[in-house]
């Protein structure tokens, strides 16, 4: 759900409603790759300035520091057309004027001894400012002030080669930008699709991470505990996953799993030119499925799922090949349509497989281009299922920044698994001096009407801001 490019490549509502929060939390790392894995490719890479706090923690300080990051960002959203009648907002107009406010605490007690805090303050006015938007008491209580923690952890290095993060934290293992294969760890911010920024799509995770690493081996070990789920568009917005199930005589409730705790392990290895990393993980599904279903609500929850992947990157002049796979096992997954009502007692957990093979291409002057193919096959018979048996996408981005790196253009064109929706994306940012930030943002959807991405078909959009850091 991005989930866009969802493993099951779909997007849809009702009769697709898993589907819909799929594609909307696999959109989502489109934006979320965890950036190129050599350094010769740092300065091209989109995505590397996207704090992922994957790093061990330890810094060269010997006395107490501190230091802060303080920034308050502008945004104008306008959508491009009327969403529909099922949604809250029923003209093309403004929908969203926000105002954000962020705080970073970087700070050091000792050698051994350090943290992090990052909080997140949002307001949005739109709601005073556009009449056509009728908004649900849900959508008031989520969007119109809210506050977020990112990280808020302790590092403690316990010996030149183990360190121990205790706290919130951004984890992210994997490498596939539109397929959850092996990154299962932290929640997404589902709230749109391939609209919100790109910080703020991967949300802290609860944890205590036990790191041994050096020059050529890394061990994590990784324990959750109340992580939850993916974020979701609350009720009537434009993006609310459920929102062809608003019309049945049903309450929608939506519940984390009974079993908090998650377990994870990866063992990477560092080679020249590249690394492989092999990823365990016992943890509850990130998407919700239905569980059961009484005479008047659906009951919406996470199910257990284990995992088993490898992922891998080689870098090799100016390309950077990489590779991704997974088997999930006891997946839930959505039925078709016409079968919907005849599963409302829990969906049918099925084993897939799941991978990418990709590269990255750093030879059209101060551009990037990369290619992704993903692939999923779902075992078992599929034909009650919102799946086929075997499905494919693909991704495609370019990335331009000028020599001073001032003026930056990232391009994404996303194709859902199994043909069920494109999405294309332009993005536009200019650093008009060193604490000023001008950006613009196109999101486009286009889908067929038996696309899982459909009901979303009118929510283009067009956005500006300005950043000021302080």
């Amino acid at each position: 759900m991005v989930s866009v490019v969802n493993n099951h490549g779909q997007v849809s509502c009702l009769a697709k409603p898993r589907a819909t929060m799929l594609a909307l939390g696999q959109v989502t790392l489109v934006v979320l790759a965890l950036g190129f894995a050599t350094p010769s490719m740092a300065d091209n890479d989109f995505f590397a300035s996207i704090d992922l706090a994957e790093s061990s923690g330890r810094s060269s300080a010997t006395e107490k520091t501190m230091a802060s990051r303080w920034s308050i960002k502008q945004l104008a959203s306008y959508g491009l057309a009327d969403p529909g009648n099922s949604f809250a907002r029923t003209e093309s107009g403004l929908n969203k004027m926000e105002t954000r406010l962020q705080g970073e605490l970087d700070f050091r007690f000792t050698t051994a001894v350090a943290g992090r805090v990052e909080l997140e303050y949002f307001h949005d006015a739109v709601y005073s400012l556009n009449g056509d938007i009728h908004p649900s008491s849900e959508e008031l209580d989520t969007f119109r002030n809210r506050v977020q923690a990112r990280d808020i952890y302790l590092d403690l290095d316990l010996s030149p080669v183990w360190n121990l993060r205790a706290g919130n934290q951004i984890v992210a293992w994997g490498q596939a930008e539109t397929l959850i294969i092996n990154d299962l760890v932290a929640p997404l911010n589902n709230y749109t699709i391939m609209q919100a920024d790109l910080k703020d799509l991967r949300l802290h995770t609860p944890a205590i991470k036990l790191t041994r690493s050096d020059a050529t081996l890394t061990l994590d070990g990784l324990v959750t505990y109340d992580a939850g789920y993916n974020d979701l568009a609350p009720e009537g917005n434009e993006f609310d996953p459920f929102i062809q199930l608003r019309n049945l005589p049903f309450t929608i409730k939506k519940h984390k799993a009974d079993r908090r705790s998650e377990y994870f392990f990866r063992v990477k290895h560092s080679f020249k030119g590249g690394d492989i990393s092999l990823i365990l993980a016992d943890a509850n599904h990130n998407e919700l499925s239905l569980a059961n279903t009484s005479a008047d609500t659906f009951y919406f929850t996470q199910e257990r799922i284990q995992a088993l992947g490898l992922s891998g990157t080689y870098n090799k002049g100016l390309w950077v090949y990489k590779a991704e796979m997974a088997f999930h096992h006891n997946k839930p997954l959505m039925p078709e349509t016409g079968a919907f009502m005849d599963y409302l007692q829990g969906w049918e957990k099925r084993d897939q497989a799941l991978a990418m093979v990709g590269f990255d291409y750093a030879g059209f002057g101060d551009a990037t281009f990369t290619l992704e193919l993903n692939a999923v096959h779902t075992s078992g018979n599929t034909r009650p299922l919102a799946v086929d048996t075997n499905e494919v996408g693909a991704t495609t981005s370019v990335h331009w920044s000028d020599e001073n790196q001032k003026f930056n253009v990232n391009l994404h064109l996303i194709s859902l698994l199994d043909g069920n929706g494109v999405i294309f994306r332009a993005n536009t940012e200019y650093s008009l001096t060193d604490n000023l930030k001008l950006g613009s943002l196109l999101v486009t959807y286009d889908a067929g009407r038996e696309d899982s991405l459909f009901v979303y078909r009118n929510n283009d959009a067009i956005q500006f801001y300005a950043q000021y850091f302080f």
